[in-house]
């Protein structure tokens, strides 16, 4: 019997993936097939999974689907086997995190050279992104001589329009606090402005690599502040963190030196305020 609906069902591979009442808060976590897999419940195991492989209008989404299906099975032998609890938006997020890594790792394989694999791995980001999600670019400025710091959050949609900005100066005791705190920053902003359906980027790799719970080199002091991000944003459901380069990066890391050289704080409501202030400082 399945052990994490408690329905009195049988614990078969359908039940699993699909029909079980976690699975099912799982799937609609996944925005690009969402639709696509409840419209398609019926039937063994087996010959869904064929379907995604080899009908030729889904294969781009097959890497999505199964990898999803397999992190709902993992998850469920966490709870059954470590009494772990489980949290469908965490797996939604972990299935869409490995998902792209994979196919990453593929555009990366086939890639001639090193500007090819950055070029191929940033167009495929962009390609899944779904029109209506809101792209949060955030970086932390920091000065080791002064402490002063600058937190720079950019909001726009998939196609480059600028939404919104906001800038926070302070003080901190190192680069990676400085980052910690953005990412903080941004998570206030995001419960602040009630943002539902976006992702949330930085080119602080040890930070992201945190969040994305790949525990590293991130100090206790930095995770104490993460883990109070991720607490602000549990509740969100389409929520997926980015890592990108700094030069990927620039419109954030622009309006962060802004708010740290100008010890600038608050909401800009559009670009121009920033970029010709800057330029005048460097």
């Amino acid at each position: 019997m399945c052990k994490s609906c408690n329905a009195g069902v049988s614990e078969t591979p359908e039940h699993m993936i699909l029909h079980c009442a976690f699975a099912k808060n799982v799937w609609p976590n996944i925005p690009v097939v969402s639709q696509l897999v409840s419209q398609d419940l019926d039937g063994e195991i087996k010959d869904w999974i064929s379907k995604w492989l080899t009908t030729k209008n889904l294969q781009d989404k097959s890497a999505t689907v199964l990898t999803t299906a397999w992190c709902i099975w993992k998850d469920r032998c966490s709870k059954v086997f470590d009494n772990k609890s489980l949290n469908p938006q965490f797996t939604a997020r972990t299935a869409l995190r490995i998902a792209e890594e994979t196919v990453n790792s593929l555009a990366s394989a086939s890639a001639s050279n090193a500007s090819n694999t950055v070029s191929a791995s940033e167009s495929n980001f962009l390609n899944t992104i779904h029109h209506d999600s809101l792209l949060i670019l955030c970086d932390a400025s920091f000065d080791k001589y002064t402490n002063k710091s600058g937190v720079g959050i950019v909001a726009m949609n998939p196609t480059g329009d600028f939404k919104s900005c906001k800038l926070v100066s302070g003080r901190d005791a190192c680069s990676e606090g400085a980052e910690s705190v953005a990412i903080l920053e941004v998570a206030r902003w995001i419960k602040a402005k009630n943002f539902r359906n976006f992702f949330l980027i930085s080119d602080a790799k040890n930070i992201m690599a945190y969040l994305n719970n790949c525990k590293g080199q991130t100090s206790w002091t930095s995770c104490s502040v993460l883990n109070d991000c991720l607490f602000l944003l549990k509740d969100i459901q389409h929520l997926r963190f980015k890592y990108l380069k700094r030069e990927l990066n620039s419109a954030a890391d622009l309006a962060t030196k802004h708010g740290r050289i100008g010890n600038v704080t608050g909401q800009e409501n559009g670009m121009n305020s920033i970029f010709p202030t800057f330029s005048k400082m460097t």
